[in-house]
């Protein structure tokens, strides 16, 4: 039984883009409750997931097991839930929650992800997303009506998982139509991802089928 259970971090493109699962661990406590092997028995089918699953189970806690009155080792199995994906997203105007969204001819124009934080965050005034806490942060740049123009999502900045997606809003509310470009440091990762990318975050695509994710 866990003593000590600190929750996993949900990565943040898995975040974003609704991908989720479940990680089923296999954990050798220790006799002073420490884990001494982790293991994936099944996975949620994303490595990601099944990554964050192991890192948050290192500093777990447990009661050890009781033999004769002696601490033991002793196995457990430990099913760890992803659900909480991103679910509101009150900035993505109505109009375009339907808009088909296009590869944009206009690319991010920045040299890494790291750079295009920082770069945006100037614009806007904030701080720059480090990467912790949350493992994704969104940035929205307004046009003169002070309506959303561009929403920018960067995910994992912390990590050798880092992307930045800019969604941009164009054509009229009657006729919308959304662009999105990408950036990874590794290129690879963005030719992965990029069928997620283009059907939207999660919470958007929820909202385009009728669902409540937008409130």
């Amino acid at each position: 039984m866990r003593s000590f259970y600190k929750a996993p971090v949900y990565p943040g493109f898995e975040a974003i883009y609704g991908v989720q699962g479940t990680t089923m661990l296999l954990i050798l406590i220790g006799k002073q409750g420490s884990p001494l092997d982790i293991k994936v028995v099944r996975s949620s089918g994303s490595r990601n997931l099944d990554r964050a699953a192991i890192t948050a189970a290192i500093a777990w806690r447990f009661r050890p097991e009781i033999k004769y009155g002696y601490a033991v080792d002793g196995y457990v199995r430990v099913p760890v839930v992803f659900t909480d994906t991103l679910t509101n997203e009150p900035d993505w105007w109505q109009a375009y929650r339907q808009a088909p969204i296009s590869v944009d001819r206009v690319p991010i124009g920045y040299t890494s992800v790291a750079a295009a934080v920082a770069g945006v965050a100037a614009r806007v005034h904030q701080a720059v997303y480090d990467g912790t806490g949350d493992q994704f942060h969104i940035y929205r740049i307004y046009d003169a009506h002070l309506a959303p123009h561009e929403l920018w999502y960067f995910t994992d900045i912390s990590t050798d998982r880092a992307m930045a997606v800019r969604y941009t809003f164009a054509g009229t509310p009657d006729h919308p139509m959304t662009n999105v470009a990408v950036l990874c440091d590794h290129a690879d990762l963005c030719g992965q991802r990029m069928a997620a990318v283009m059907s939207g975050p999660y919470a958007i695509r929820m909202a385009a089928r009728g669902g409540d994710a937008v409130k």
